[in-house]
């Protein structure tokens, strides 16, 4: 199912400032504020657990040279 934005879309923008990385940023769109919110915190979640992911393994490879 595909949601159309509108005019009077809610939108929720979160930023992550990390110590020597790049930000990073998750938003998201709904009708409903708190879904914006929720919708927001999935994705920054999911973009976390991907930019922590890569630095893990980026750190387990340079730890066995």
């Amino acid at each position: 199912m595909s949601h159309k934005t509108s005019h009077d879309d809610k939108s929720c923008k979160i930023e992550v400032h990390r110590d020597g990385g790049e930000p990073i940023v998750a938003a998201h769109q709904d009708s409903f504020m708190e879904q914006a919110v929720r919708g927001a915190v999935h994705k920054l979640k999911r973009a976390l657990d991907h930019a922590f992911g890569k630095e893990a393994v980026a750190d387990q490879l340079r730890d066995h040279r």
